[in-house]
């Protein structure tokens, strides 16, 4: 029978909702358009924090998305920057590096023609499944300030693997060999699961590398702990889907014969960090935990040396705001380490609107390699040692 009572309940809580996105889109155009960057950092930082206000980075920009309000404003900007891979032609692919582990994997260097007057090399580490069909944007920010764009391709994430071996954030002896492939001025700029690789390379590797500086787009901090808090609609719908289709069904036959009982399991996996956990074994450890003691960035952040800026977004649903919280810390005390936090921005996405063009920019993007190009221009640190 027809429930007069509930219908009316259900039509008053849908007009709230209305009223209360209206009203939260209306405060969003009138007060908040314009986005003011904040900045975290130590004393000892400080003159890491020099170089991310003279190159602009604290510049109050103008989020591109203000008229959707900010209850949808994170989506919109993470879902952006999961579709807007497109080009404007602005540089064009050089050549493609590929090379073989000891165990059969191909690793991959996809270098991009560099600017007339290049200051040194960026090193692109893209987000999970990432290459460099999907780091345009980041690309051309790069060729932008004058570096030239290289970006590195994880086991998996070019072509099909070619032994059973994959790492979702990637392999930080893969990722080794790839450094010493490049010649300096270097410089990394890493997204979202790629932070989680930058950080642990150098935290184990990069007091002896000539890395100048890092920036860091979107981390998520504790390995163990980030994905557990990845809103719902990206941790068990989306990205769960892209997992599974892009390292699992595409490589069903090699991974299933390698080992079909964790093969199983990241197949049956009901959220992206039930994944990791399952996938432990294809990353070459034998359980999870030690999968973490590995590769978990969080254990080695007291070791970082080099000149680093981190940028988070507090609406970010993927790399959430209680993320930042956690580790909030760290920047009171690292002596290299910058934070930059913006009240929008969503997961990486960051896009702004020039007030005068209307043009859309990734904000992020731009700034983070206007903070790189400056340390390529400066001359190198001492050798280590």
């Amino acid at each position: 029978s027809f429930d007069f009572q509930a219908m009316c309940v259900l039509v008053a809580c849908c007009l709230a909702l209305a009223v209360i996105l209206i009203v939260d889109v209306v405060y969003e155009r009138v007060y908040g358009g314009f986005v003011e960057p904040q900045m975290v950092h130590s004393e000892a930082a400080a003159e890491v924090a020099e170089v991310v206000t003279r190159v602009g980075c604290l510049r109050p920009f103008q989020q591109a998305f203000d008229w959707l309000g900010s209850c949808v404003s994170g989506h919109a900007q993470t879902i952006a920057h999961g579709a807007l891979y497109a080009t404007s032609g602005e540089v064009r692919l050089e050549s493609m590096d590929r090379w073989t582990s000891a165990d059969g994997g191909t690793i991959e260097l996809a270098r991009f023609e560099a600017p007339e007057s290049s200051v040194g090399t960026a090193l692109i580490i893209p987000g999970m499944c990432g290459n460099a069909s999907t780091s345009t944007l980041a690309v051309e920010s790069c060729f932008r300030a004058g570096l030239r764009p290289v970006v590195f391709h994880r086991r998996g994430d070019g072509d099909k693997l070619t032994s059973p071996r994959f790492n979702l954030g990637g392999d930080k002896h893969d990722f080794d060999d790839a450094v010493r492939r490049l010649e300096g001025p270097l410089v990394l700029f890493a997204s979202s699961a790629g932070t989680g690789l930058a950080v642990r390379w150098l935290g184990e590797f990069g007091a002896k590398s000539d890395v100048r500086a890092a920036v860091l787009n979107s981390p998520g901090y504790d390995l163990g702990v980030a994905l557990t808090r990845c809103r719902w609609m990206y941790s068990t719908a989306f990205y769960l889907k892209v997992l599974k289709d892009h390292y699992c069904r595409r490589n069903k036959d090699l991974l299933r014969a390698a080992d079909p009982v964790a093969y199983d399991n990241c197949l049956n996996a009901p959220t992206c960090h039930a994944f990791m956990t399952a996938a432990a074994p294809f990353a070459g450890y034998p359980t999870y935990p030690s999968y973490l003691r590995n590769t978990n960035p969080i254990f080695v952040v007291d070791h970082l040396t080099t000149p680093m800026l981190v940028i988070n977004a507090l609406d970010d649903p993927i790399c959430v705001k209680d993320n930042v919280d956690d580790n909030i810390n760290i920047f009171h005390h690292a002596p290299s380490c910058v934070l930059l936090t913006t009240s929008r921005g969503g997961h990486c996405g960051f896009y702004a609107r020039d007030p005068k063009s209307r043009r859309t920019f990734p904000w992020a993007h731009d700034c983070g390699f206007r903070f790189l190009a400056d340390y390529c221009l400066k001359p190198p640190p001492p050798a280590a040692g």
